[in-house]
């Protein structure tokens, strides 16, 4: 049904009114969360639906609710240890990278790169990167691991 709502969506686009393009992203959101049961699947294909809301909204408010999203996705990813909560964060991240890139996948509404967040996002990753590994207490590369070449 995620992919009938991705299409319908995409075609029914302009006669929505922007209230209930927002009502439905804030459902589609609050629904990812609170079933953390979804597969990942079907959470994945609810996810891209938001991330081409959040695309397609970036034309008409200049990327207002794309800036709120990805707050919300850093906010999930950062706080607490909820695994659920963070695997969300991150299929939002993962799902607004794919929509903005040239992609088949992707829906073109013609947004150059440099309107987008990516740097942002980018950024961000890195900085979790590095948390993650200094907060690690196992190595990435155990020595028992040998490289041959």
């Amino acid at each position: 049904s995620a992919g009938l709502m991705k299409e319908g969506l995409i075609r029914q686009w302009r006669d929505l009114s922007p209230e209930d393009i927002s009502l439905l992203r804030g459902y589609l959101l609050n629904y990812v969360v609170s079933h953390g049961s979804l597969s990942a699947y079907v959470r994945e294909r609810i996810v891209q639906v938001l991330a081409i809301i959040v695309k397609r909204q970036s034309i008409q408010d200049q990327g207002e609710e794309r800036g709120r999203i990805l707050k919300e996705a850093q906010s999930f990813i950062t706080t607490g240890n909820n695994m659920q909560m963070q695997m969300v964060g991150c299929s939002l991240l993962s799902s607004l990278l794919t929509e903005y890139a040239t992609t088949l996948k992707s829906s073109d509404v013609g947004l150059p790169w440099e309107v987008t967040d990516l740097k942002a996002i980018f950024e961000f990753c890195l900085q979790a990167l590095k948390e993650l590994l200094s907060s690690s207490s196992s190595p990435i590369f155990s020595p028992e691991v040998k490289i041959y070449s």
